[in-house]
């Protein structure tokens, strides 16, 4: 083996060993235009090859009189890339220095931060919590 047959086999052999850090992570993102679908969403996140989707909570909000949603993704699995590793490594982090952006279109872009909300801990694909339904309740005028 020559040298550079062997820096070869190292930096393959490295990057194998960096794949064992990828981990089943669920992402928060923090806006999405009221536009953006489900199925939009998932189709973005399995072309940027970051995973393949089980769930998607979208929790809508108002700001200044206009619509947007926040999500929460979970995984099936994470797809196994150096990217990949890379962007988990961010999202590991405690600060924000460095955002994840996800592009998918020219000019619209979001940013996905580490889910770190205990909402839907022991639901396996994002489910819904538990809710009362209080219209049988309400009063009739």
């Amino acid at each position: 083996m020559n040298n550079i047959e062997i820096m070869k086999k190292n930096i393959e052999d490295s990057i194998k060993g960096e794949f064992y850090k990828i981990k089943n992570m669920s992402i928060y993102i923090p806006y999405l235009p009221e536009f953006m679908t489900k199925q939009e969403l998932t189709r973005i996140l399995h072309d940027a090859d970051i995973g393949e989707v089980t769930g998607i909570t979208f929790v809508s909000q108002l700001k200044r009189g206009e619509g947007y949603h926040t999500a929460y993704v979970y995984f099936k699995y994470w797809y196994l890339n150096i990217d990949n590793v890379t962007i988990q490594s961010i999202l590991a982090t405690e600060t924000r220095d460095n955002d994840v952006r996800v592009v998918y279109s020219d000019n619209w872009f979001f940013v996905i931060l580490k889910n770190t909300s205990n909402y839907y801990k022991d639901l396996n694909c994002g489910g819904r919590k538990l809710r009362v339904n209080l219209t049988d309740f309400a009063e009739v005028n």
